[in-house]
C-alpha cells in the first residue's frame, strides 16, 4: 500500500477496543495488531504495542522498546510505508520496557502516568494551517520526502547544513517570512516555523 493510501480511517486509525473490565489493561483487536506488527518488524524495535486514546489527546499511542536507535519520525515513516499515513499512531512513545497489569496486558493507567513526565514521545499530526502546509511542501522538496509532520524535527529527519542552506533560501522568497539559519535549528519543527509566516490560519 502506497504512503498516501488511507486505508486505515485517519491517522491513528489502526484501530483498538478500550481497556477491558474496568481493570486498566488494554486488550488489542486485529485491526491494532497489524500496526504493531509493522512496528515489531522494524530492525531497532523489540517490543511494540498500540493502544487506544489515552484520555490526553486523538487517536491511539504506540509504546516502542528499542533495541537500538529509533526515532519516532523514522518509525511513523516505517509504518506508512507499509499501511498508508492514515495507519501511523497519534504518539509514539520510546520506553525501556512496557507497564503492564497483573495479566501482562498493558496497564493503560500506568502508561498515562509514565508518559505525563517521559521526554521521548513523538506525536504526529499533518499540516492543519496554510502556512503549515507551505512550510512543509518546502521541508519535501529540499530533504525528498513525500510527506513531513507538523511536530518532525529537522535534523532526526536528516537535515544537515547544505539542507538548511537550501530550507533557508527557500523560506525567505516566500511572502511574509521571517527566518534566519539560527531560526532553522532552533525552531527545527514545520509548526514552529510556521508560526513566523504570521497568524495561523486554516
Amino acid at each position: 500500500m502506497s504512503d498516501l493510501d488511507d486505508g486505515a480511517g485517519g491517522p491513528g486509525g489502526a484501530g483498538g477496543r478500550p481497556p477491558s473490565g474496568g481493570t486498566g489493561t488494554v486488550v488489542p483487536d486485529r485491526g491494532t495488531r497489524r500496526v504493531e506488527a509493522v512496528l515489531r518488524a522494524h530492525p531497532d524495535v523489540r517490543e511494540a504495542v498500540l493502544l487506544p486514546s489515552l484520555g490526553d489527546g486523538p487517536g491511539e499511542t504506540a509504546l516502542v522498546v528499542p533495541h537500538g536507535y529509533a526515532v519516532g519520525p523514522e518509525l511513523a515513516a516505517h509504518v506508512a510505508a507499509e499501511l498508508g499515513i492514515a495507519a501511523i499512531p497519534a504518539t509514539i512513545a520510546l520506553l525501556p520496557e512496557i507497564p503492564r497489569g497483573p495479566d501482562g496486558a498493558p496497564d493503560a493507567a500506568a502508561v498515562r502516568e509514565r508518559l505525563a513526565s517521559w521526554p521521548a514521545v513523538y506525536r504526529f499530526e499533518l499540516p492543519r494551517t496554510s502556512a503549515e502546509r507551505r512550510v512543509a511542501a518546502l521541508w519535501c522538496r529540499v530533504l525528498d520526502r513525500r510527506w513531513v509532520g507538523v511536530h518532525d524535527d529537522f535534523i532526526e529527519l536528516g537535515g544537515d547544513s547544505r539542507t538548511a542552506a537550501l530550507l533557508l533560501a527557500e523560506l525567505r522568497a516566500e511572502p511574509g517570512a521571517d527566518v534566519t539559519m539560527g531560526d532553522l535549528f532552533e525552531l527545527a519543527t514545520v509548526a514552529r516555523l510556521a508560526e513566523r509566516f504570521g497568524p495561523a490560519d486554516g
